[in-house]
Protein backbone atom coordinates (compact mmCIF):
# COMPACT_ATOMS: atom_id res chain seq x y z
CA UNK A 1 0.00 0.00 0.00
CA UNK A 2 1.36 3.44 -0.88
CA UNK A 3 2.42 5.75 1.92
CA UNK A 4 1.04 8.85 0.25
CA UNK A 5 -2.46 9.36 -1.10
CA UNK A 6 -3.33 11.43 -4.14
CA UNK A 7 -4.27 15.03 -3.59
CA UNK A 8 -7.71 16.34 -4.49
CA UNK A 9 -9.46 19.70 -4.34
CA UNK A 10 -10.31 19.30 -0.64
CA UNK A 11 -6.59 19.58 0.17
CA UNK A 12 -6.68 23.25 -0.69
CA UNK A 13 -9.97 24.08 1.00
CA UNK A 14 -9.77 22.16 4.28
CA UNK A 15 -8.00 23.91 7.15
CA UNK A 16 -9.31 21.55 9.83
CA UNK A 17 -7.12 18.53 9.05
CA UNK A 18 -3.61 17.62 7.97
CA UNK A 19 -4.05 17.28 4.22
CA UNK A 20 -2.30 14.97 1.78
CA UNK A 21 -0.48 17.95 0.27
CA UNK A 22 0.81 18.96 3.73
CA UNK A 23 2.12 15.42 4.29
CA UNK A 24 3.91 15.56 0.93
CA UNK A 25 5.43 18.94 1.83
CA UNK A 26 6.68 17.53 5.15
CA UNK A 27 8.25 14.53 3.42
CA UNK A 28 10.04 16.71 0.87
CA UNK A 29 11.33 18.98 3.63
CA UNK A 30 12.57 15.94 5.55
CA UNK A 31 14.27 14.45 2.49
CA UNK A 32 15.89 17.82 1.85
CA UNK A 33 17.53 17.80 5.26
CA UNK A 34 15.06 19.81 7.30
CA UNK A 35 15.18 23.49 8.17
CA UNK A 36 16.05 25.95 5.44
CA UNK A 37 17.66 23.23 3.32
CA UNK A 38 14.49 21.17 3.47
CA UNK A 39 12.31 24.10 2.47
CA UNK A 40 14.75 24.81 -0.35
CA UNK A 41 14.40 21.24 -1.60
CA UNK A 42 10.60 21.46 -1.42
CA UNK A 43 10.75 24.65 -3.48
CA UNK A 44 13.20 23.12 -5.99
CA UNK A 45 10.98 20.09 -6.58
CA UNK A 46 7.88 22.22 -7.07
CA UNK A 47 9.69 24.62 -9.40
CA UNK A 48 11.03 21.69 -11.42
CA UNK A 49 7.44 20.56 -11.95
CA UNK A 50 6.27 24.05 -12.95
CA UNK A 51 4.80 25.13 -9.63
CA UNK A 52 6.68 28.11 -8.33
CA UNK A 53 5.15 29.06 -4.99
CA UNK A 54 2.30 28.71 -2.53
CA UNK A 55 0.29 31.45 -4.26
CA UNK A 56 -0.19 29.05 -7.17
CA UNK A 57 -2.15 26.74 -4.85
CA UNK A 58 -5.07 28.93 -5.86
CA UNK A 59 -4.85 27.20 -9.27
CA UNK A 60 -6.37 23.98 -8.00
CA UNK A 61 -5.97 21.93 -11.18
CA UNK A 62 -2.26 22.78 -11.44
CA UNK A 63 -1.75 22.08 -7.75
CA UNK A 64 -3.41 18.69 -7.99
CA UNK A 65 -1.34 17.73 -11.04
CA UNK A 66 1.98 18.72 -9.44
CA UNK A 67 1.29 17.14 -6.06
CA UNK A 68 0.04 13.90 -7.59
CA UNK A 69 3.17 13.68 -9.73
CA UNK A 70 5.22 13.99 -6.53
CA UNK A 71 3.00 11.41 -4.78
CA UNK A 72 3.48 8.93 -7.63
CA UNK A 73 7.24 9.45 -7.53
CA UNK A 74 7.44 9.09 -3.74
CA UNK A 75 5.32 5.93 -3.79
CA UNK A 76 7.42 4.36 -6.54
CA UNK A 77 10.89 4.75 -5.03
CA UNK A 78 12.27 2.13 -2.70
CA UNK A 79 12.68 2.67 1.03
CA UNK A 80 14.53 4.17 2.65
CA UNK A 81 13.57 7.14 0.49
CA UNK A 82 16.34 9.61 -0.25
CA UNK A 83 16.58 13.00 -1.86
CA UNK A 84 18.75 11.51 -4.58
CA UNK A 85 16.27 8.73 -5.43
CA UNK A 86 13.44 11.22 -5.69
CA UNK A 87 15.46 13.62 -7.81
CA UNK A 88 16.37 10.82 -10.21
CA UNK A 89 12.75 9.67 -10.43
CA UNK A 90 11.60 13.23 -11.21
CA UNK A 91 14.40 13.81 -13.73
CA UNK A 92 16.04 16.60 -11.75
Amino acid sequence: MPDFKHVDATDFADVERVTNSALVDRELEKLGGGGYEGVGFLDAVRRHLGFSNKIEKMDTAKSIRVYNEIVDALNSISKPRTKEKLMKKLGM
